[in-house]
């Protein structure tokens, strides 16, 4: 005997299990806005009327008849570090507070693929595009030709290459000058930065906040002190190379890192050296990686504030078409109360 078809669950079936108008089922089920109020338990009977008869939204359906879409588009580097792992997951439960859904696009170094990533967004009728993903100085022209000419939708982390674009800016200055004052205080006074290449604009920008952040303590900046790190390559092999070429040369007495690999690494290939940590080298990382706190003695870092970047980037999403700095998240520095070091 044939199996009797089923019929397509609609809104309004929904809405009479649940005992409730169209209107508020819709602004439940297909995150609609507008006056409608519905109250806590018609909510619960909404979900639960929509879960037993198998319903699912039409999201078309809401945006057609003038409601925002629910999705918003985030770009990211696939090859990115802690900081824009950590920021993607505080993205998801700002977005999840707001009854909003993440569409996320992995990317690397690749334009063309960036540019199907975004109109293929675009074609899901996403209310608004976050790029964390347009630091390639080397592609600067593509980055500039694939966002320049239309940009009304999308709000970029850092201000990109171009001007009439909405941003929400970080900055580390007022951390990274109390974590210099703070190294100073403890006697520590041939501080050095690892970074990584210049081509990008977040490592430019950390060697020019080093460097301000140096002088506003009364202290030199001595180019010396600034290492790159090398991207390909084993690790390990790298660290004994810092070591070799850099932590035993220049004799610095405190090294600040963005990530732990790197330090984590370096720190492995000091063992047999005599150079004592932290007596003789003390670790500071810049982006508050929970894993620094296995190191022994624990590593100082910044606090970079995830959740109001994320929180800046959402609220920018519906005025990305107002071109200009949407708003300027300052990480903060807290110095140890007690972490034993040991001045030089």
């Amino acid at each position: 005997m044939p199996s009797k078809k089923m019929s397509k669950v609609t809104l309004h079936d929904v809405a009479k299990a649940a005992g409730v108008s169209r209107g508020a089922a819709g602004k439940v089920l297909n995150n609609c806005t507008g006056s409608i109020r519905v109250g806590k338990e018609a909510r619960e009977r909404i979900k639960k009327a929509a879960k037993e008869l198998g319903y699912r939204g039409n999201m078309a359906a809401a945006m057609l008849a003038g409601k925002k879409s629910p999705l918003v588009g985030v770009m990211i580097d696939s090859h990115s570090s802690f900081r824009r792992m950590k920021l993607l997951a505080e993205l998801e439960r700002a977005a999840a507070r707001r009854n909003l859904r993440l569409m996320i696009s992995w990317t690397h170094d690749n334009i063309e693929q960036m540019r199907t990533n975004r109109r293929e967004m675009e074609s899901f009728g996403v209310r608004g595009l976050i790029c964390l993903a347009h630091d390639y100085y080397e592609f600067k022209d593509d980055v500039i030709e694939l966002f320049a000419a239309d940009c009304s939708n999308v709000v970029f982390l850092e201000e990109p290459f171009f001007p009439g674009s909405s941003f929400v800016a970080s900055s580390n200055l007022d951390a990274m000058t109390g974590l210099c004052g703070y190294l100073k205080s403890i006697g520590r006074r041939r501080i050095a930065l690892l970074r990584g290449s210049l081509q990008w604009y977040s490592e430019r920008e950390q060697e020019r906040v080093f460097k301000a952040a140096l002088l506003g303590n009364g202290m030199e900046f001595d180019p010396a002190l600034v290492q790159p790190l090398e991207i390909e390559g084993d690790p390990m092999q790298k660290s004994r190379n810092t070591l070799r070429d850099f932590i035993l040369t220049q004799r610095p007495d405190a090294v600040i890192a963005d990530d732990v690999p790197s330090l984590l690494c370096l720190q492995k290939a000091l063992w047999n050296t005599g150079v004592k940590v932290p007596e003789d080298l003390i670790f500071c990382g810049c982006n508050n990686d929970p894993l620094f706190e296995l190191f022994s003695p624990s590593v100082t870092t910044l606090l970079p504030r995830y959740t109001q970047i994320a929180e800046a980037l959402l609220d920018a999403v519906d005025v990305a078409d107002t071109p200009g700095c949407r708003a300027v998240i300052a990480s903060k520095f807290i110095a140890p109360v007690d972490t034993g070091d040991v001045a030089p």
